[in-house]
């Protein structure tokens, strides 16, 4: 096994422990009748609905992926961005994480080995704006309904990371020429990330709408899990939860964001809108949306083997 392999199943269960370690602590604070319960009273359909509206979702991202990459000079149809972002979320979960299935990505949609290296950045690009956003969603949610019960030491984090965004994308093209050298690495991977990044303003506002309508998808979908858990929530209280909870779990210290997801539920949810039992049903039915969405990639990559594609 090369070292580069033994490094990335090391990184593997490293994750697979840390989620292994969070769950043990939360099921060592919970009521595991009540847990039962809760999940003997899930409908079916709740569960296929949570997994199809998270598999559809991927189909708009991907739409606002190949826009960025066409933006940035890549030749990148849609088809291609859904085939590599479904097998990118196969390798993301059960093989080299977060950073291999980016990696996957840009490799899938790159029509050449030359463009692989302005491939990855465009998913970089994608990932960054898809967070400012997500950002953007929770400081105006804020500002309008106020922060998360119980969690306002919080309610600033958004904002400050927006203005980071602001200061990097404005600043860093005066400093980094100052502070770096020509040939060095880093210099030359923003430099490419300020090309691939849109500055089309109509592209911008393209691009942000559909990203909006994809993680307001994703925030929809948890009143249909508080439907089938019995729990009441509303649109509002998910809105300024919700995106905190998705950008903690994109953090790559997890299998999946298995373990850290539930304890971002119970850690805003709970105990004002749910209680811990229904908190980890919540992990549960989205993990099972993210797997079997992450299963329909190891589909595509199969039939894309078979058709030599």
């Amino acid at each position: 096994m090369s070292t580069k392999r033994f490094r990335n199943h090391y990184k593997l269960l490293i994750k697979i422990g840390v989620s292994i370690v969070i769950l043990a602590v939360i099921f060592s604070a919970i009521d595991l009748s009540k847990l039962i319960d809760t999940f003997k009273n899930i409908p079916l359909w709740v569960a296929l609905f949570t997994i199809f509206g998270y598999a559809s979702g991927q189909l708009i991202n991907s739409y606002k992926w190949s826009r960025i990459a066409l933006g940035g000079g890549l030749n990148a149809p849609y088809l291609r961005a859904v085939k590599a972002c479904y097998i990118g979320m196969f390798v993301n979960c059960f093989g080299l994480g977060v950073v291999g299935g980016d990696i996957t990505r840009g490799a899938l949609i790159a029509s050449s080995l030359s463009e692989q290296p302005k491939a990855l950045t465009s998913v970089v690009a994608d990932r960054i704006h898809g967070l400012i956003v997500l950002c953007l969603i929770a400081f105006v949610s804020i500002m309008i309904y106020g922060a998360p019960q119980g969690k306002g030491q919080i309610s600033e984090l958004p904002g400050y990371v927006l203005a980071i965004c602001l200061c990097f994308f404005f600043l860093s093209p005066i400093l980094i020429p100052k502070l770096l050298p020509v040939n060095h690495k880093i210099r030359k991977q923003l430099e490419e990330l300020f090309k691939i990044f849109p500055k089309d303003p109509s592209l911008l506002i393209k691009i942000s709408l559909v990203s909006l309508f994809f993680h307001l998808l994703q925030i929809s979908l948890h009143l249909v899990m508080a439907a089938g858990i019995g729990a009441k929530i509303t649109f509002p209280e998910l809105l300024v939860s919700i995106p905190f909870i998705n950008i903690i779990t994109s953090l790559p210290i997890s299998w999946n964001g298995l373990g850290v997801r539930d304890a971002a539920y119970i850690f805003f949810l709970t105990p004002q809108i749910l209680s811990t039992e229904q908190a980890v049903a919540f992990g549960a039915i989205w993990f099972l949306a993210v797997t079997t969405t992450s299963c329909i990639g190891g589909f595509v990559a199969a039939l894309a083997k078979i058709n030599g594609d």
